[in-house]
């Protein structure tokens, strides 16, 4: 089980676009995908390839982004 703590210490050190993704629990696509998905896999928040799913730790991360819809507080 993921703390609260542990949970807040990954939203504070998301960017935009890493929230956007874990948010919409998108996969990044496009240019500079490579780059983005790297630093989800390495915060723990998506599996590596192939499988590209995003981890238990990332729905906990979105869970506690959508009770605080303003994001990084």
């Amino acid at each position: 089980m993921t703390g609260e703590p542990e949970i807040e210490a990954v939203v504070r050190g998301l960017t935009k676009a890493q929230e956007r993704a874990v948010r919409t629990l998108t996969v990044p696509d496009g240019g500079g995908k490579w780059p983005a998905r790297h630093a989800l896999v390495d915060k723990g928040l998506l599996h590596p390839f192939p499988r590209h799913a995003f981890t238990d730790l990332a729905h906990a991360v979105r869970q506690h982004l959508l009770r605080h819809p303003q994001g990084k507080e």
